[in-house]
């Protein structure tokens, strides 16, 4: 008998809260690859071999491009055979990539194993836990994936001052070094041990509920028929915008307050404050999203974008730098875990991850161009070229998400 059958067996709650646990422990295992740690050690590098900002932005791109790419299969593979290889499998990759890059002082190096290890996390670890997540919940899929929210957030908070104080201490190699074990300690071992695809494989209901009282299941699209509804594609595009504006703006921050006046140090706490907003967005949407529709509250929460560009053209000592950085978190926590949940209220739960894998190729792609986009605005125009846009980005965003409405199955087709 697998660890899993055991422990559904003898756990007094449901077993869903073990893989959500799980999963959040291989998002959080993978935040060297969020844009917060990156722009430390871009900072760091920059100082210390004078690349450019594009061109350390370009394995952002890659990396976010291979896992755009790659969404679909991913998710398909998801829905199939579970989270368990992927996850476990990203993990790694994301380990065996910060030792490479800690014995490394190429620019080429740099780029091919920081697109790995982006491809990897973003493509392979985030896309499973939100997927996941999704498939062992419906009436508490808010509740859930709030939890993956609070525990990465954590993750998120301490990996900017941690960078910076390995840095700064025994060296770049050495930071390195050690997210390089926290990939592989936390995210690839509970993975392999714990992680199941779906409730039904343990002979278990959505939410834990009890066979005679299972939730009645919500009409459920194929792919194919998802790709014919105009509210998929506005969630396409609106995605691929706000991701834009995530690591457009998450890549560049550290530099920006930087060159406003704030120290290097005191602006990587400003980096992790994001977090705190982050946590908190993730906590306040997600639950908030189990009572209210979920496309009424991305809609106001892109355009809560606008206003956060506007904060951050306002920088000018650190009190404005970390209200900015909070504002910035709330939006990324709430853009993050919502799409994912409007997809399974509209589609349903049997085909998530493959349709869940379309919208993350428009993520991907977003996520990917948002540093390249900001890099060429910043290095042509300035920053305050970058920050409009990005706003621009949210703006459109938000009219997007009005547009899309609750599709419904055509008379007399069936999932």
């Amino acid at each position: 008998m697998r660890v899993p059958e055991r422990l559904a067996g003898t756990l007094p709650f449901y077993y869903g809260w073990v893989v959500v646990g799980v999963g959040a422990a291989a998002v959080t295992s993978r935040v060297v690859g969020s844009v917060e740690a990156a722009s430390v050690f871009v900072a760091a590098l920059t100082a210390e071999y004078g690349w450019s900002a594009t061109l350390l932005a370009v394995p952002t791109l890659i990396g976010s491009s291979g896992s755009a790419l790659g969404g679909p299969f991913v998710g398909r593979l998801l829905d199939r055979r579970g989270p368990r290889l992927v996850t476990a499998l990203g993990t790694a990759l994301v380990g065996v990539s910060c030792f490479v890059l800690a014995a490394t002082q190429s620019i080429l190096f740099y780029i091919a194993f920081y697109g790995l290890l982006r491809m990897a996390g973003q493509g392979m670890v985030q896309l499973s836990s939100q997927i996941t997540a999704a498939k062992w919940f419906e009436r508490r899929r808010g509740r859930a994936i709030a939890l993956i929210t609070l525990i990465s957030s954590v993750g998120l908070v301490g990996a900017p001052p941690v960078a910076q104080a390995l840095i700064d201490g025994p060296g770049i190699a050495v930071a390195w070094m050690f997210f390089g074990c926290l990939a592989l300690g936390i995210g690839t071992v509970p993975s392999l041990l714990l992680l199941v695809r779906s409730p039904e494989d343990l002979g278990l209901q959505p939410d834990g509920a009890p066979q005679a009282s299972a939730p009645v299941q919500r009409q459920s699209f194929t792919a194919g028929q998802a790709v014919h509804t105009p509210a998929l594609w506005a969630i396409v595009f609106a995605v691929f915008m706000v991701s834009s504006v995530m690591t457009g703006v998450g890549f560049h921050q550290l530099a920006y307050y930087t060159e406003r006046g704030i120290d290097p140090t005191i602006g990587a706490y400003v980096v992790s404050s994001f977090a705190f907003g982050f946590f908190a967005g993730g906590v306040t949407w997600a639950p908030l999203a189990d009572r209210l529709p979920v496309r009424f509250i991305l809609t106001g929460l892109y355009l809560s974008g606008v206003g956060t560009m506007m904060l951050m053209l306002q920088v000018h000592a650190p009190w404005q730098a970390f209200m900015a950085a909070l504002a910035f978190g709330m939006l990324v926590g709430g853009s993050i875990q919502l799409p994912t949940m409007l997809l399974a209220n509209y589609f349903g739960r049997a085909h998530i991850g493959a349709i869940g894998g379309t919208v993350h190729m428009a993520r991907g792609f977003g996520l990917g161009s948002g540093p390249v986009i900001g890099g060429l605005l910043i290095d042509g125009i300035g920053y305050e070229a970058a920050w409009i846009a990005f706003g621009a980005f949210s703006a459109t965003a938000a009219v997007l998400m009005g547009f899309a409405r609750r599709p419904r199955l055509p008379v007399g087709v069936s999932a």
